[in-house]
Formats: C-alpha cells, structure tokens, sequence
C-alpha cells in the first residue's frame, strides 16, 4: 500500500494541506491527496514548485524547519497529532521510535 492509499485509510475525510519534511519525492503523492498544490508546502525538496506546490524558504528567510511549520499551521485545519514528548535525555529513545515507523502521521517531540 503507498503512501496516498495509507494517508486516505487513516483520513477518510480527506487531507486539506500537508507539510513535507522529508524531501523524499512525496510532492505529487501530497498534491493527489489534497487535490490543489497551493496547499502543499515543503522546506526540503526544491522540485515542489513545479508540480505546484510551494517551498518554504525565499530570500528572506531561513531553512529553519520551523518556518516551514508555521506557513503550514497557517493552512485552514492544519493540526499536528503529538505522540510522545521526550525528554532531551531521551533523544536517543526518540529516534528509535521515530524509526520504528510507527509515528507515521504525529510528532515526536524532543524539547
């Protein structure tokens, strides 16, 4: 099952933007899913734009990850689902889980 079989499972409602963190060529799979490109928006694959959706960097800014987050909250009914929070101590624990795969969807966060 690929990613936008998954992502249509576990959101039968539909998605109305989407984030790409991973730079992995997940645009047009994130474009199909949302179905308009301007609501997806990635801070680490350049190619996005010509498949409509946008970059989150200009000459302005940073490639600071979280300015890809805040052009993302901006988007109507953007949410983020928080797992697990990890201490700093934990980073190594975080990273395991993360790789697991099992957050698929949420946010690990480490402070």
């Amino acid at each position: 099952m690929g990613l936008v079989d998954r992502v249509r499972a576990a959101a039968p409602e539909g998605v109305d933007g989407a984030l790409d963190l991973s730079g992995a060529g997940v645009i047009a799979d994130l474009v199909a899913l949302v179905g308009d490109p301007q609501e997806v928006i990635s801070i680490s694959d350049f190619t996005a734009p010509a498949l409509g959706a946008r970059v989150s960097t200009d000459a302005g800014r940073t490639t600071d990850p979280r300015d890809g987050f805040a052009e993302a909250a901006a988007l109507a009914g953007f949410t983020l689902q928080i797992e697990r929070r990890y201490a700093l101590d934990e980073a190594a624990a975080a990273h395991r889980a993360a790789e697991g795969g099992h957050t698929v969807g949420k946010l690990v966060v480490v402070p």
